[in-house]
């Protein structure tokens, strides 16, 4: 398929964010790294050269077959010292790599939500998932995760710290307290992420339709969503330990969750 740059690259150049931006072409160059022949382009608004590479995201990678490759060490679990080490690459490389990905997913994830079609009387559920970074007990961490049932399309997802666990051992005693005394006191976050998550739901629906959300019996759920919605909400709660069969009235997110 023919590549045709849809503005100059360049944030200084005034044909930056202009639909008529004007271009010609300037022949192309190899790429040793991967043997592609590459379009090269001049801006005919401030002269700068620059070409295809410079809008995919392997620009200005040297190893851009690891992309490929650690995709699914990112989605198994399979820790950046471990990718690194079978890959034959750097630590840092996989953390690069990591960030490049997250950044991209966020605007493939915001370009969709501009196209997603928001159903009129849709049925949205919501559900924290529970992690940690580090140290399970010391620091926790909820992803609070909001989707729509009959697509699954995921609205909004979220991290938040959690407030270290109680009844600790002597020694993880000893250990929050040396953690406070260096980064200050853990607190929870949830409900400011779950506020964000249905602020984000009150932005894209129709504010003259009611909103309906199902939820397991987490008490601030309920009084964040009448301080967003106020009467517009419809709320349904279930137990969040009741058995997670195709009957749970939230088994789409707790599969989402699994997944």
């Amino acid at each position: 398929m023919t590549f045709h740059p849809p503005h100059c690259p360049r944030p200084e150049c005034p044909a930056h964010r202009d639909p008529r931006f004007r271009w010609r072409r300037r022949g192309k160059y190899h790429r040793r790294c991967d043997g592609r022949d590459v379009p090269r382009f001049e801006c005919l608004h401030c002269g700068r050269f620059f070409s295809a590479q410079t809008f995919r995201l392997d620009y200005r990678l040297r190893r851009p077959e690891l992309n490929r490759l650690l995709f699914p060490f990112f989605v198994s679990k399979v820790t950046m010292r471990q990718a690194a080490r079978l890959l034959g690459c750097s630590r840092h490389t996989v953390a690069h790599r990591l960030e490049l990905f997250g950044r991209h997913c966020r605007d493939f994830h915001h370009r969709r939500l501009e196209e997603f079609p928001f159903p009129q009387n849709g049925t949205w559920l919501l559900d924290e998932l529970e992690t940690f970074e580090e140290d399970r007990r010391l620091q926790p961490v909820t992803v609070p995760v909001l989707i729509e049932r009959s697509s699954t399309f995921v609205l909004h997802a979220e991290t938040a710290p959690l407030a270290a666990r109680g009844r600790l051992s002597p020694r993880d005693e000893r250990r929050k307290q040396q953690r406070e005394a260096v980064f200050g006191k853990r607190h929870s976050g949830s409900s400011r992420a779950v506020t964000n998550a249905f602020t984000v739901l009150d932005r894209h629906c129709d504010r003259r339709e009611s909103v309906h959300v199902v939820t397991d019996e987490k008490a601030s759920y309920a009084a964040i969503l009448k301080q967003i919605f106020a009467r517009r909400v419809v709320h349904e709660q279930h137990p969040g330990k009741a058995r997670r069969d195709a009957r749970n009235p939230l088994f789409t997110i707790n599969v989402t969750l699994a997944m």
